[in-house]
């Protein structure tokens, strides 16, 4: 069994949230690439793991957030490391 852990992705949920609280808060989520993703961009990622492509990969979790994770794990590093430079 595999998954994907999506990241910000414009849906109805997401306008409603924006109406709700307003941009300036969506704008503080951090966004490695620039930008949040589509649905399209995330069924792509699930259509290849159904896919026999895909059929030596089990039991994985497949991040489809933009590198949101990536970019928390280097400031994590990063305050363990000060003087570590990326």
């Amino acid at each position: 069994i595999n998954c994907t852990a999506p990241g910000v992705t414009e849906t109805p949920i997401l306008d409603q949230l924006r109406s709700a609280y307003g941009q300036d808060f969506l704008d503080t989520i951090p966004k490695p690439l620039g930008r949040v993703s589509n649905p399209v961009e995330q069924a792509a990622v699930l259509a290849f793991l159904g896919s026999a492509a895909a059929g030596y990969i089990t039991g994985q979790v497949i991040w489809v957030d933009g590198g949101n994770i990536a970019a928390r794990q280097a400031a994590d590093f990063e305050k363990g490391f000060p003087s570590w430079q990326p």
